[in-house]
């Protein structure tokens, strides 16, 4: 019921590189990840490492879009009082692909969503690891903001 009357707007964002290695996909493939319009990218640990394959959620981008959109649950006491924010959350995906240090890098301006967020990503499977130009597995962040939206035409009367 929270979610038929709250919309939770997803993005996901991984900080970049700037030599990124991408991976081989078919057109296919990229036609249906294209249409998320999910900018995915990340960074490793290791400053020096250059060129790296990202971690990967094992039923790739549109899967975890999927399992955080389910995940994710807009607490009634915000969503009645209107709250509303992005709170972007960074941590580090280790080189077994656990998650590890979360913590919330910007916040929405209120500790209940940001709270919500950080459960969210606790909640998270274990990663595909990133792996460096040898294809030895590296600790890498990863930042995923989340946007919470109340409904507009659904939310108005409550907040009258």
């Amino acid at each position: 019921m929270k979610k038929a009357l709250y919309l939770i707007t997803l993005s996901l964002l991984f900080s970049c590189g700037t030599s990124t290695t991408i991976p081989q996909r078919t057109k296919e493939e990229a036609k249906k990840e294209n249409t998320l319009n999910l900018d995915i990218s990340s960074y490793p640990k290791d400053e020096t490492i250059k060129e790296f394959e990202p971690p990967q959620y094992p039923t790739g981008k549109r899967g975890l879009l999927k399992f955080i959109g389910k995940t994710t649950n807009y607490p009634m006491s915000a969503a009645d009082k209107g709250m509303q924010g992005v709170a972007l959350v960074k941590f580090l995906v280790s080189k077994e692909g656990k998650i590890e240090n979360i913590k919330i890098k910007k916040s929405t301006g209120y500790s209940i969503l940001d709270k919500e967020a950080l459960l969210t990503i606790s909640k998270l499977e274990k990663l595909i690891p990133a792996t460096d130009s040898d294809g030895k597995n590296i600790d890498c962040y990863m930042e995923i903001p989340i946007t919470w939206r109340l409904d507009p035409v659904i939310h108005k009367y409550k907040l009258q």
